[in-house]
């Protein structure tokens, strides 16, 4: 339980950064009016009933569904996809955000190719070590987690850290040993 709590947090914090440098519609675009055809005779609709006192009573409809604000799409492993599938829901529900999650082996290898054609995922997880290449290949943006940097354990960010940058967040660290 704990482990999901951790994966949920560092998803939406990922995601919230995410959406903060998607940025918004533009401030100073100006709307166009609708322009409104004009009819060929006014329409006058006459009342065909006389009011009742009875108050009318409407049923409640059901709003259509909004489409999201933006999607995310995600390669996991095998071992972790169907957990971070099962908070897409919520996560939709929360923030108005689609994830994708893909199910992808050889994560690393996959995205070398993918990412340079534009056709790679917005996040992959990957264990550190895997980062260094990716890194050395410019397919990993550098992220700033703010305040947000003292939720996590100094060596755990710093495993995603080359040459002082950031370039991955940790969503669980563990300690080995013989």
């Amino acid at each position: 339980m704990k482990k999901s709590l951790w994966s949920l947090i560092a998803l939406l914090l990922v995601a919230s950064i995410l959406l903060a440098a998607c940025g918004g519609e533009d401030p100073t675009a100006t709307p166009v009016p609708a322009v409104e055809e004009p009819t060929a005779e006014p329409v006058v609709e006459e009342p065909t009933e006389e009011p009742t006192a009875e108050p009318v009573v409407e049923e409640p409809t059901e709003e259509p569904v909004a489409a999201p604000d933006a999607s995310i799409r995600i390669w996991a492993d095998d071992t972790r996809s169907a957990i971070l599938s099962e908070l897409a829901d919520d996560f939709l529900a929360a923030y108005n955000v689609e994830l994708i999650v893909e199910e992808v082996a050889d994560i690393r290898d996959n995205f070398t190719v993918a990412a340079p054609a534009g056709e790679g995922p917005d996040i992959i997880i990957i264990a550190h070590d895997q980062a260094g290449s990716l890194v050395d290949s410019g397919l990993l943006a550098p992220m700033d987690l703010g305040d947000k940097a003292a939720m996590f354990v100094d060596v755990s960010l710093t495993g995603f850290s080359f040459d002082g940058v950031l370039y991955g967040m940790p969503y669980a660290t563990e300690n080995l040993g013989f």
